[in-house]
C-alpha cells in the first residue's frame, strides 16, 4: 500500500509521524465518524446486531435500523423516500440507475473524476463520454 502511515485518527485530523494534520482525503467530510452520537448509536447498533449482518440488504433483509435510518432522513430533508448504502461506489451505482430509469441515456465525465463514476453508467447501460479535466468548452 502507498500513502503516509496513519497512526491515529480525529475528526477530520490524522497523525502522521507524530505529527497532526488535517486530512482532505477520505470520505468523512462532515467529521460524522467521531461524532459522541453517531458513535454511541453504532454502539447500540453492534450489541443489537453484530459488526455486520455478512451480506447485503437484498441477501440478508432489511434492519429495522436501516429503516428507521431512512424513515428519519427522508423527514428531516423533506424527501419522499431516501436509501441509505454503505459506500460511495454503491451510491453512485444507485444514482446511475435511479437516473437511467428516468430516462438519462448519456453520461459526460471528467476523466479524472472517480472510476466508480463510469462503471456505475456503464452497468446502468448509459453511453458514457470522458472528457478532459481542463477541457470545459
Amino acid at each position: 500500500m502507498t500513502g503516509p502511515r496513519i497512526s491515529r485518527s480525529r475528526s477530520t485530523e490524522i497523525e502522521v509521524n507524530g505529527r497532526q494534520m488535517l486530512s482532505f482525503a477520505g470520505c468523512n467530510y462532515l467529521g460524522l465518524a467521531h461524532e459522541p452520537r453517531v458513535l454511541a448509536a453504532a454502539t447500540i447498533g453492534m450489541e443489537q446486531f453484530g459488526l455486520s449482518m455478512s451480506a447485503s440488504r437484498e441477501t440478508s433483509g432489511n434492519t429495522v435500523l436501516h429503516e428507521s435510518l431512512e424513515a428519519a432522513l427522508a423527514q428531516t430533508t423533506s424527501a419522499e423516500s431516501v436509501l441509505v448504502v454503505p459506500d460511495g461506489y454503491t451510491a453512485n451505482l444507485a444514482a446511475a440507475q435511479t437516473l437511467r430509469a428516468l430516462g438519462v441515456r448519456y453520461a459526460v465525465i471528467d476523466e479524472r473524476a472517480h472510476r466508480s463514476l463510469r462503471d456505475a453508467a456503464t452497468a446502468a447501460g448509459m453511453n458514457v463520454t470522458t472528457y478532459p479535466t481542463t477541457d470545459v468548452g
